[in-house]
């Protein structure tokens, strides 16, 4: 309905955003945004935020990508 089953080429594109949800162990929501983008000088480039409840849940998840 919104279009976001298929992934089109669009060159002019210039990052992509994700949007999570999810559950860590004791059932502690967890929501998470990546946005992902090319740099012709340095690659693939992340950009990730993390939020839940509990802020040390937030550090693990975050830390999963280093």
């Amino acid at each position: 309905v919104d279009g976001t089953l298929a992934i089109g080429f669009d060159e002019s594109a210039s990052q992509h955003t994700l949007h999570l949800v999810g559950a860590f162990i004791g059932d502690i929501l967890v929501l998470a945004r990546a946005q992902v983008r090319m740099d012709e000088k340095s690659g693939c480039i992340l950009k990730l935020s993390v939020r839940s409840s509990v802020k040390e849940v937030s550090e693990i998840v975050a830390d999963c990508i280093k």
